[in-house]
């Protein structure tokens, strides 16, 4: 599928073709994808790579517009999320409950909902992406709580956090969210916000 190139990672399900509800994850999500040099991976064979780690879930495959069906309620992730990647060719997707929530546009219901996360993530390596304390890339938020810090060092200076969501966009739902974590980033960044890193 087009989604093969985006690698999944998770403390529950790491591609799931269906609802996750009621799950908890105490374990530590780890993901090193490093060059040996430590410089930036574009293309491999033609493709763009990224990675997609979650505490709960890695989120869906990409199967073009209308990818929908998965929904993650009631879940708590108490695990750190820790990557160390030097993948850059496309947006890679760091968050304490779902990483890629599914594909952006206006067609995505895949929702998030009464979720917390307690874990910390931890990003370093050259990796361009969006890193979130519940979600990375963008999908619906109703009714979640980051309560897990987010630490960055070294990563693609085109890359928001956000302490909910790392990224928002197609007026996706982001309802009565919370969030109490420090968010701290040892290189530039494109941008940082307490909710949410960037909305386009």
């Amino acid at each position: 599928s087009a989604g093969t190139n985006r690698i999944r990672i998770a403390g529950i399900a790491a591609a799931p073709r269906g609802d996750i509800k009621g799950c908890t994850n105490k374990g530590t999500v780890e993901c090193y994808a490093r060059t040996s040099d430590r410089s930036a991976m574009s293309k491999v064979s033609g493709k763009n790579y990224s990675v997609s780690p979650g505490g709960i879930t890695g989120g869906m495959m990409d199967n073009g517009a209308g990818d929908v069906g998965m929904d993650v309620i009631n879940c708590v992730n108490e695990g750190d999320v820790i990557v160390d990647a030097d993948v850059d060719g496309n947006n890679s997707t760091v968050g304490g409950i779902v990483s890629h929530p599914g594909y952006e546009d206006t067609s995505n219901t895949n929702t998030i909902e009464n979720c917390i996360n307690r874990g910390n993530i931890v990003l370093s390596g050259l990796m361009k992406g969006r890193f979130g304390g519940i979600q990375g890339g963008a999908g619906h938020i109703i009714g979640c709580a980051n309560y897990g810090n987010i630490s960055a060092n070294g990563i693609n200076t085109a890359s928001p956090l956000g302490g909910v969501a790392g990224y928002s966009s197609y007026n996706f739902k982001f309802e009565q969210n919370i969030c109490e974590c420090s968010i701290t980033a040892q290189t530039k960044v494109e941008s940082v916000g307490g909710l949410i890193g960037a909305y386009a």
